[in-house]
């Protein structure tokens, strides 16, 4: 029996994984660049610091990844930070600058092993301040992290022998030390460069003239260097001006799913917390040498520009989609898959099937719309996987089930509430069985009283599951369901979620 996939016309199934990271090879052939891109890349390649704002979905982090990849091309310096597990949830400017240091180290330190023939553009003096950056700043990593880091870099072409034996020779003791496995160190580092190893202390005097810096172990300086905000965004700026030096134009620092580190609960007031002290530094986000952008779920917005963050300084960037746009993004992954290019979206239904109630569907998410598609793909695959087109009955099939199966609480991450609390709200919706309602249906299919069924409804808006009808002329109001999925699940006389 051949593979449903194959049937439909395509090398492998399109619709298997939902996110930039689990699609990062391919990423490029299947990305559509919204209508800002050019324009981003050239404000970040000047050292303009960016917001990016968008719902859960919207293409966030793939929209980091390929300016990652566009920068690069250019000659910019960028680094992802995705992993925040050692930085405290409040007043930790400190430790965010800290971690800025040690992730451009960990990367340069990779970028020098596949291009060491850079090194040569830095004087003793630059050398030696890298090799206290490294020493001092530089945590050890295993060797898969650091293969990994490694496989991600980009390797400059060589025109010429001497850059070859370089590339070749150099770092011989880091090409050992992944053969065996071990850690890689700042002292393998170091050693592997050709870095001084006895180095002048006084590059310190300039910041910290009372310290003897010569003294303390690497643990007490990191925990000296976290006493002090001031130094460490100096440390920042100084290492900025050694990749400068290697020949880069700019840096660009992004952090992405910030909103998704588990020790902050999805709660809005815990992401304002965590990343407010850092943001409020409005001079470090002029700085021309470094860019920094920042990607965050749309609610986190307003509650940051109370808290002071001035977004209309540092222009933000708002991750939206029209339905126009994400038909263009399911036809240029369906036609990278397809085994004859191109390939029609309307091509993968069964005659009649309005393609754009699919995408009404998704409310112009891009991973919303491939798990739709995924879904309706695994129920065509258990119906008939000879099929060469999704048949009219198993897309209903798999609208319905996605609809009920879909994780409604990630929708609403920053609001107060678990999983358990959304679900029942959501089903209280779907019991009534109206797409427009009143508190008195509430109290009519509940038994309520107004009160309740006015507090219900308000907490249904603060979710943003309804809207005031304003076209309503009664002094009675009547609340609009916003969400196209449970209005297919009303359609349906679907009355709970699974």
């Amino acid at each position: 029996m051949a593979e449903l996939y194959y049937s439909l016309g395509f090398s492998e199934n399109p619709f298997s994984k939902f996110s930039a990271e689990e699609e990062i090879d391919y990423l490029s052939n299947i990305y559509i660049k919204p209508r800002y891109f050019d324009t981003l890349i050239n404000d970040l390649s000047n050292g303009s610091s960016r917001f990016i704002f968008g719902d859960r979905g919207s293409g966030k982090s793939a929209l980091i990844i390929e300016l990652k990849k566009e920068l690069e091309n250019s000659r910019i310096f960028s680094i992802i930070i995705q992993n925040y597990d050692d930085i405290p949830l409040k007043n930790n400017d400190k430790h965010m600058i800290y971690l800025m240091i040690q992730e451009l180290l960990k990367q340069l330190v990779v970028v020098l092993s596949k291009n060491p023939f850079l090194i040569k553009k830095l004087n003793k003096y630059e050398k030696e301040k890298l090799s206290i950056f490294i020493r001092d700043f530089y945590d050890s990593i295993s060797r898969r992290q650091y293969e990994d880091l490694f496989n991600k870099v980009t390797k400059f072409k060589t025109t010429n022998i001497i850059k070859n034996f370089f590339n070749t020779v150099l770092n011989k003791p880091i090409n050992m030390a992944i053969s065996s496995g071990i850690e890689i160190t700042s002292d393998l580092i170091c050693k592997s460069f050709n870095l001084p190893k006895d180095v002048n202390s006084n590059f310190y005097k300039n910041y910290i003239p009372d310290l003897k810096i010569d003294k303390l172990t690497k643990k007490q300086k990191e925990e000296y260097f976290l006493n002090s905000y001031k130094f460490l965004k100096d440390m920042l700026l100084e290492l900025i001006s050694i990749i400068k030096k290697l020949g880069y134009k700019n840096t660009v620092i992004f952090f992405d799913r910030i909103d998704e580190f588990k020790a902050l609960d999805g709660k809005i007031n815990n992401i304002v917390d965590f990343t407010v002290q850092v943001l409020k530094d409005t001079d470090l986000f002029y700085s021309k040498e470094l860019s920094l952008v920042f990607s965050m779920w749309n609610d986190i917005k307003r509650k940051l520009n109370e808290q002071g963050i001035r977004f209309d300084k540092f222009k933000p960037i708002d991750v939206s989609w029209t339905d126009d746009d994400t038909l263009k993004i399911l036809e240029k992954r369906l036609t990278y898959f397809a085994i004859k290019k191109p390939y029609n979206a309307d091509r993968i239904l069964e005659e009649r099937t309005p393609l754009l109630d699919l995408i009404g569907l998704v409310n112009k998410s891009p991973r919303d719309l491939i798990r739709l598609f995924s879904t309706i793909y695994d129920e065509q695959s258990i119906n008939n996987s000879e099929s060469k087109v999704f048949l009219k009955d198993i897309i209903t099939q798999g609208k319905i089930k996605y609809c009920r199966y879909y994780d409604y609480y990630s929708v609403f991450p920053s609001k107060v509430g678990t999983k358990e609390d959304i679900v029942s709200i959501v089903n209280k919706i779907l019991k009534v069985g109206k797409k427009k309602f009143k508190s008195s249906d509430l109290v009519a299919e509940f038994k309520f009283s107004t009160q309740s069924a006015n507090s219900y409804i308000k907490i249904m808006k603060d979710y943003g599951l309804i809207y005031d009808n304003e076209q309503m002329a009664s002094t009675t109001k009547e609340y609009i369901i916003t969400d196209p999925k449970l209005n297919y699940l009303i359609d349906n006389n679907i009355k709970e979620l699974k």
